[in-house]
């Protein structure tokens, strides 16, 4: 059975370069696998304005990167934020085509709802506020968007020394507006498939 590809898409606060390691990791398991690492609007070389910016703009945008990389036969992963971004992308390019969906510690509002409703108490509230005030001062919000050691925290909970500083060295501005912006899941099929593939790639654990 032929390997579908994998695509990568990053969480908030980083960009595509964030994946190396398991690039690396995954491309040493299956030489032969096609990895498709994922720049989102407004970060690196990938053009975007993170105070417009918009879930529908980050949907189009990933499915542009697939269709030109002409993958037909993927399986999709995506990280923390992307969780507001991933399915909207599955919904565009259909079961046909992606063979499976991982949400990787991911925030997944329920129709709706915002990123921020994600987190729990104080937290949403504080975040809610600052991302509307950003959004309100035309400003993204900066790298890290915490101070350095509740930073390391977050983002590097677990990882060695070595881990937290390849990490906090890809931090990047990041977009306001998107953490605040409802969901619209109307689109996506009420019923999906629950079946396993009979042989999965080794690649996927």
């Amino acid at each position: 059975m032929a390997l579908p590809a994998l695509v990568l898409v990053h969480g908030g606060g980083f960009a595509a370069d964030c994946w190396e390691p398991t690039v690396d990791a995954t491309q040493g398991m299956e030489p032969k696998l096609r990895v498709l690492a994922i720049d989102l609007p407004g970060r690196r070389d990938k053009a975007g304005d993170l105070i417009t910016a918009c879930i529908d703009e980050w949907v189009d945008s990933v499915v542009s990167d697939i269709e030109d990389a002409a993958l037909d036969d993927l399986v999709i992963v995506g990280h923390s934020l992307a969780g507001v971004t991933v399915p909207g992308v599955v919904t565009k390019l259909g079961s046909a085509r992606v063979r499976e969906m991982i949400l990787a510690t991911a925030q997944v509002p329920a129709n709706g709802g915002a990123l921020v409703d994600t987190l729990p108490g104080a937290l949403s509230w504080y975040a809610r506020r600052t991302a509307k005030r950003y959004v309100q001062k035309g400003r993204s919000v900066p790298a890290g968007g915490l101070p350095t050691a509740l930073a390391g925290f977050v983002f590097c909970n677990g990882m060695t020394p070595a881990q937290r500083r390849f990490t906090l060295a890809r931090s990047c501005q990041e977009s306001p507006s998107i953490m605040i912006e409802k969901v619209d899941r109307s689109g996506m099929p009420r019923q999906a498939s629950r079946e396993m593939p009979v042989k999965r790639p080794r690649w996927i654990t």
